[in-house]
């Protein structure tokens, strides 16, 4: 069984203003608020997180859709696993794949990959999903 994608994880919010700055930033030093935030990101839950939300993005789907999907880094290597389900359980297609471009970009396009696998697979005819 494969959760919900995204599900576990946590947000945090503050204003730009506050907002941790990318390295080799012109922008000056970090603030207290943005160096207890970055002190907090875990690069591989975002980029698990980032390959499960491209999945739903992909699919047009929202948190209700009967989509399940779970990411994770293993060494050099990040992998995603997904699938769709008829809302009455009748059908299932699951489909995984899995990356070795760990960045935000590369979590993002294995996430659309795997969609494109499930929607091949069917998906869109057995949950109401966007297939364009």
């Amino acid at each position: 069984m494969l959760p919900a994608p995204g599900q576990g994880s946590l947000a945090i919010e503050c204003r730009t203003a506050d907002a941790p700055r990318k390295a080799g930033s012109i922008e000056g030093s970090q603030g207290v608020l943005a160096q207890a935030l970055a002190a907090l990101n875990d690069e591989d839950t975002r980029l698990a997180v980032t390959a499960e939300r491209a999945v739903l993005a992909r699919l047009e789907a929202g948190c209700a859709a009967p989509v399940g999907a779970f990411a994770y880094r293993k060494g050099s290597m990040l992998y995603l696993e997904a699938a769709v389900c008829a809302v009455d359980g009748t059908k299932t297609v699951r489909e995984k794949k899995a990356t070795d471009g760990l960045t935000e970009v590369g979590a993002t396009l294995l996430g659309i990959e795997v969609a494109e696998l499930l929607l091949v697979a069917g998906a869109a005819e057995i949950a109401d999903l966007a297939a364009s």
